[in-house]
């Protein structure tokens, strides 16, 4: 039996909307869905045609840009929500710019009794799928309604790439009584990189990722959801299918 799955993102607006509506119909069959959009009032965009599965919550209340956006506060909030609607067994935390594979349910079956760490693969822009080092093991599942909980990093204020916004790297919080465990599953897949005008901007990744830009291992590659893919292959904005 396929566990009850709830996937939440937290979406700024302009791009982020054509990357997540770009995968929202493929994550509809891992899960149900809730959005928590925070984009500011005068560029906030409305979508039909959504899927059953997908809650749309509109917030503009927690500022804009890395080095303002309250991201703790709005992911809790956005967990809060997700709990609270949709009574998961399991919370997956999807950034826009990320897809999941089909062949994720062995971690989303995992995520029921433990916290899921997962290796971040990452698609550059000669069109391949990386890997990078230590820093790209991700913990993204984990069981709901179980105390896990996101909060300000006490540690990010006093490294060197701090950007003077205490929120920008939320830490997990993990009860002891739950395990965390790695799986090898490639299943996670981030697409910044390889697509968009997202694709030229890569100031965190210098900052953070083990090995950027040109010490990443190639794997094999994994097919996009379809309308992500017609936007790269056509240029069609996934946006389009849903006004």
């Amino acid at each position: 039996m396929t566990a009850r799955a709830c996937f939440f993102t937290v979406c700024g607006g302009q791009e982020d909307y054509e990357f997540l509506l770009g995968a929202i119909e493929h994550h509809a069959e891992l899960g149900t869905h809730l959005v928590f959009d925070t984009t500011p009032v005068e560029r906030a965009r409305s979508f039909r045609k959504l899927p059953d599965s997908v809650f749309w919550v509109y917030d503009p209340s927690f500022g804009s840009g890395w080095k303002t956006f309250r991201f703790v506060a709005a992911l809790q909030k956005a967990i809060a929500l997700a709990e609270k609607l949709f009574k998961p067994e399991v919370l997956v935390q999807l950034d826009s710019d990320d897809f999941f594979s089909l062949g994720a349910g062995p971690a989303l079956e995992a995520g029921k009794e433990a916290v899921v760490e997962l290796q971040y693969v990452h698609w550059m822009p000669d069109g391949n799928p990386y890997l990078f080092g230590e820093s790209e093991w991700h913990r993204r599942i984990w069981p709901a309604g179980r105390g896990v909980a996101v909060d300000q990093d006490p540690a990010w204020p006093t490294m060197r790439t701090y950007n003077g916004n205490p929120d920008t790297h939320p830490l997990l919080k993990v009860p002891a009584f739950l395990k965390t465990i790695r799986m090898d599953l490639l299943c996670r897949h981030h697409l910044h990189f390889a697509l968009g005008e997202k694709a030229k901007d890569d100031e965190i990744a210098k900052m953070s990722i083990t090995g950027w830009p040109h010490g990443g291992q190639k794997v094999e590659p994994e097919a996009w959801p379809q309308k992500l893919a017609l936007w790269k292959t056509e240029g069609t904005l996934p946006s389009s299918w849903f006004v």
